[in-house]
Formats: C-alpha cells, sequence, structure tokens
C-alpha cells in the first residue's frame, strides 16, 4: 500500500540538495576560518605594485635625497626611481658631476634618461668657503695621494647630496656615503674652484641625445684637449661615445706635441651643442665664451628652440644681442646691424 504523499513531505523530511544541520554548522566554520585566513593574508597595496605611471607622477614631487632612499627599498624601486633620478640630476660639486659623466657615457640606457641638465646651481647645497673635492680629484681617483676621505673638516661633519650613480651596484656604493671627499693637498689651488671641463660637457651632451633643456648659467669652464690616437698615447676611449679629452686621463704635463687638441668652447661645445634635436630650452647667462657668432649659430641650428638666454654674454658689457626671450625674437636681434660693444668687462 502507497503511503500519503503528504506524510512524505512533513517538515521534518529533507529536501534532496539541502544540506543537513550538522554539514552545515560544518560550512560555517570552514567559512569562518578561511574569511580569518583572507583578512590575515590580505595584502596591502604597495609602491612596487603600483602602475609606473603612477609611480612616476608620485616621484616628481620628491627631492633627490628622497628618490635615493627609495633606490634601497627593492630592485623595482632602482629601475623606477632612476628614470626620475637621471632626468634631472642636480650635483653637490663638481667631484659628482665628474661621477655622473663617467657612469652616463658608459651606460647607454642612463643616457637615453636624461631630459634636463641644470648646472647653474652646481654646489648650491654646500657652502661657499667649503672646500671640496672636485672634478680633478676624480682625476686622480684611483691615486690614493689625490684621494682623501674624512669624517670632518673643523671639527664639523660635511653632508651633501650623494652622486647618482649606476642602475644598482654602483649607485649604492657612492649613494651609501654622505660624506664628501677632500680636496688633495696637491690641487689645493683648486678646493674653491666650481669649473668645468669643456670635454666633461661634450661627453654629456655627446651620449644624452634625448636632452630638452640646457643651463649653463654662470658655470665656469676649465680648459680641455681632446686626446689623439697616436702610438704615444696609449689610453683609449671608454665612452661608448669614442670620446677621450684630457680631463679624462690621469696624466698631467707630460703628453708630447701632437697628442692632444685643444677645445675650443665657441666651436667644439657649440657644435655638440646644436647636435642636441629635442632641444627646446638654452640658458647660457654670463657665458664669457660665447660669441656673437656662436649664438647666432644655436639659435639657427636647432630648430625646436623656444627660449635663449644670451644675457651679460660675450667679453663686452652691454652687447645688444645678449638678451633673453623666444628664439625669433633673439634670432632677430643677432642678425641685425649696428651692434655695438661700449665697454670692457
Amino acid at each position: 500500500m502507497l503511503q500519503n504523499p503528504s506524510k512524505r513531505t512533513s517538515k521534518n523530511a529533507r529536501h534532496p540538495h539541502r544540506l543537513s544541520s550538522s554539514a552545515s554548522s560544518i560550512r560555517s566554520v570552514t567559512s569562518s576560518i578561511l574569511s580569518r585566513k583572507r583578512k590575515h593574508y590580505y595584502e596591502h597595496p604597495t609602491l612596487a605594485k603600483l602602475p609606473s605611471e603612477i609611480l612616476d607622477e608620485i616621484f616628481s614631487y620628491l627631492d633627490q635625497p628622497t628618490l635615493l632612499s627609495l633606490v634601497k627599498v627593492s630592485k623595482r624601486m632602482v629601475e623606477e626611481v632612476a628614470y626620475t633620478l637621471y632626468a634631472q640630476p642636480c650635483f653637490a660639486s663638481t667631484y659628482r658631476f665628474a661621477q655622473f659623466v663617467t657612469v652616463v657615457t658608459q651606460n647607454p640606457m642612463l643616457a637615453r634618461m636624461v631630459r634636463v641638465l641644470d648646472l647653474s646651481k652646481l654646489g648650491a647645497c654646500v657652502e661657499e668657503d667649503v672646500p671640496l673635492a672636485g672634478w680633478r680629484e676624480w682625476k686622480y681617483r684611483d691615486s690614493p695621494l689625490h684621494t682623501i676621505h674624512r669624517d670632518d673638516v673643523g671639527g664639523k661633519r660635511i653632508t651633501s647630496r650623494p652622486s647618482i650613480m649606476s642602475m644598482k651596484s654602483a649607485t649604492s656604493s657612492i649613494i651609501n656615503s654622505s660624506l664628501h671627499p677632500l680636496p688633495s693637498p696637491f690641487l689645493k689651488q683648486y678646493s674653491l674652484s666650481r669649473d668645468v671641463p669643456i670635454g666633461a660637457l661634450i661627453h654629456l651632451l655627446t651620449a644624452c641625445t634625448y636632452i630638452r633643456k640646457l643651463n649653463f648659467s654662470g658655470v665656469p669652464l676649465a680648459a680641455d684637449y681632446s686626446v689623439m690616437h697616436t702610438k704615444s698615447a696609449s689610453y683609449t676611449p671608454v665612452a661608448f661615445t669614442g670620446l677621450l679629452f684630457v680631463s679624462d686621463v690621469p696624466k698631467s704635463f707630460t703628453w708630447k706635441e701632437g697628442d692632444t687638441k685643444p677645445l675650443h668652447a665657441a666651436v667644439d661645445l657649440v657644435d655638440a651643442i646644436t647636435n642636441l634635436k629635442c632641444l627646446t630650452s638654452l640658458k647660457i647667462k654670463g657665458g664669457l665664451w660665447v660669441t656673437r657668432d656662436a649664438a647666432t649659430t644655436l639659435v639657427e641650428r636647432c630648430p625646436k628652440l623656444e627660449g635663449v638666454d644670451f644675457r651679460e654674454c660675450g667679453m663686452y658689457k652691454g652687447n645688444r644681442w645678449a638678451v633673453n626671450g623666444p628664439r625669433d625674437k633673439v634670432r632677430e636681434v643677432l642678425l641685425s646691424e649696428g651692434d655695438v660693444q661700449p665697454s670692457r668687462r
């Protein structure tokens, strides 16, 4: 005899697809445990996981010392921070500048990152009367007689911005040292000098082809020479550009005739500047080496220039062509007749 269907569907009857109360309680406990684990192991967002575009925007608001600290965080930070650091580097001294030139001219990838080269504030973070090692000490860096490292001068600790070096190991080795090398007693007469060798500038301008802004205002230039490839000159270039200058070679006053060729800023440096196809801004205020012909060449052969600053340029004070403004306006002044030279500096 068949049972009454109503009895089979009593409230005590179980649905074939519904869990029993005991199974449901087990599921509830398991879900709670998994939920706690998920909360416990939840990974919070970090800088290392942000897209490169967002990191670039964040880094644009940070100063160089902070960016140098981020280099020590992780390998990815080294790669991401490098784009901001090398895009617009700043230097505590000509010693740090020479370090930068050496590294960038041996690494094409780093050279391509440089967008702005501003030397108008070279050494601005250090007091003017504090003696520091310069580019000459870097030139003789492998000689213990010319390189001195001390923790203090006159009882005061010298802290300065670390240099920017290579992407990882070479960068960290220099960045970790916050003390600036001291001037060599053999180069004491240059301890307060802020001059930059012409060859170092040509090195950078030749290697860093994507530079958009240049500022050499108030930068005194040191005489330099190009090393010719002769039998007596046994030195070979280490820069990927194939250039070699006397300022690169740890050698003094023993060059033979024909081993070197003098560099002229108004010719050689101007040629290096005009080869920058992306250059939009050029400032050389106070450049005594800039002649009217050199200024004309710069505005004529740099078609993407938007603005130039030739104020106080030239060997005479008050030159009519030594002006600041848009490229086209400055070009009109340079090509106009009747330039006067009222007085010597």
